[in-house]
């Protein structure tokens, strides 16, 4: 059974990646500038282009850390609605109440948890 030796097509550096481009000779990817990149919520096509490598070799070194940044991103952006919507952004009150609460302007569905309560004129206090 023989075993196939793939080349490397980068180096793994102190925070980051260095590979050779025919265009461009070395090219060094930081840890930190992918980080800047991930927590502004840059897709991973742009950070690709951005950096020139492909982006199997993007993904493979800098996947998790990628959805962990973006993931951070989320918390504090919902953060920051919910702190704005507490200190009376009436806008941002409707806006979260239709995606988190599944509020809407159209009413009531038609559905049985919905209908009114039966009312009873006769009915005595």
């Amino acid at each position: 059974m023989s075993t196939k030796k793939v080349a490397k097509d980068y180096t793994v550096v102190k925070n980051g990646i260095e590979l050779k481009s025919k265009r461009k000779g070395k090219i060094v990817v930081s840890e930190e500038e992918v980080r800047m990149l991930a927590r502004l919520f840059c897709p991973v096509t742009d950070m690709v282009r951005y950096f020139d490598i492909p982006q199997t070799t993007l993904l493979h070194h800098f996947g998790p850390m990628i959805n962990e940044e973006k993931e951070k991103t989320k918390q504090k952006l919902r953060a920051k609605q919910l702190e704005e919507a507490y200190n009376g952004n009436t806008t941002l009150l409707i806006w979260l109440g239709k995606q988190m609460l599944q509020q809407t302007d159209q009413g009531p569905k038609n559905d049985d948890n919905n209908m009114p309560l039966p009312w009873n004129d006769d009915a005595q206090n």
